[in-house]
């Protein structure tokens, strides 16, 4: 998940146009919005619900940055969202261009990136200068001595657990149908249960040749669901997951044995009240070089 913060402030002619032709550019910003959604991003806004305030994550809600903040910046107007996909966020971005009036009225800048607080302590630790991001320290992942899941984690368990066949295999024949719900013939097969009273979810899968086991668990520090896999190629992933509206986000990041990353997400959506998986993995990567997405469709066949 990334958070993404826009800034922006009038131009000089925007400061010439009259309220009434304000309000005509602004009409058109919301009607262009209305008329092309970007599902997927959650802005930062809340509503009233009786005494509690929640997280509304439809409506945006820009705010005039206040004059008595400390250290204030050079621009007027902010905004927050956040954003499961970089490809969601590159339609993001492009909603100004298609415009075609923003740029002559205001200036923007914009920071965004991935919501990954040990990532951003390690980066802090070891930056030297440069626009590449730090190298990862040693920085401690040490677990609180007790960790009550929370019922997110409990949802992700229940719909993982069980036994699972797909209909793609990443061998060099390239994807082929699973063989109804015979776990032997189908390209894929993916298993797991909860283990240790539900402190964690263990698991293991096999597509085409390639195998791997993974184990998930809640990470008490960082507030989120964390998946380690080991593959039988060698390489490793960590896998950060997130729930957005009603799909799964996974982040993930492979480490191969020659040291080269592999970075990806995973969209997922659930069908068949339950029973039936797919996967959208986009925004692939490795070694700097992009990669296809993949489409597949995971059936439970048994809990």
């Amino acid at each position: 998940m990334f958070l993404y913060i826009e800034l922006w402030k009038a131009k000089e002619a925007w400061l010439k146009l009259t309220p009434e032709e304000r309000k005509a550019k602004i009409d058109d910003l919301l009607a262009e919005a209305k008329k092309h959604p970007i599902t997927g991003v959650i802005p930062f806004s809340f509503k009233q619900v009786g005494k509690t305030l929640l997280l509304d994550g439809v409506t945006e809600q820009p705010i005039v940055i206040d004059p008595e903040v400390a250290r204030p910046p050079k621009f007027r107007y902010v905004s927050a969202y956040m954003i499961p996909t970089r490809d969601l966020i590159t339609k993001f971005e492009d909603r100004v261009d298609n415009l075609g009036w923003w740029w002559d009225y205001f200036e923007q800048e914009n920071a965004w990136g991935e919501m990954n607080v040990m990532a951003t302590v390690a980066d802090m630790i070891n930056y030297s200068g440069g626009d590449a991001p730090a190298a990862p320290s040693a920085v401690s992942k040490a677990q609180p001595e007790s960790v009550q899941e929370p019922s997110l984690f409990q949802q992700w368990g229940e719909v993982m657990r069980g036994r699972w066949v797909s209909d793609f295999t990443l061998d060099g024949d390239g994807p082929r149908p699973a063989q109804g719900n015979n776990p032997a013939a189908s390209a894929a097969e993916s298993s797991s249960r909860w283990i240790l009273d539900g402190a964690a979810l263990e698991g293991e899968f096999r597509l085409g040749e390639s195998s791997g086991t993974w184990l998930t668990a809640w990470d008490g520090e960082a507030k989120r669901i964390t998946q380690n896999t080991v593959n039988s190629n060698g390489s490793m992933v960590q896998t950060f997951i997130s729930k957005v509206g009603d799909q799964w986000v996974w982040s993930e990041t492979a480490t191969y044995p020659n040291g080269e990353k592999e970075y990806g997400t995973n969209i997922i959506a659930i069908r068949d009240g339950g029973d039936t998986l797919e996967h959208h993995h986009t925004n692939r990567t490795r070694g700097g070089q992009p990669l296809p997405d993949i489409y597949s469709k995971w059936t439970r066949i048994s809990k």
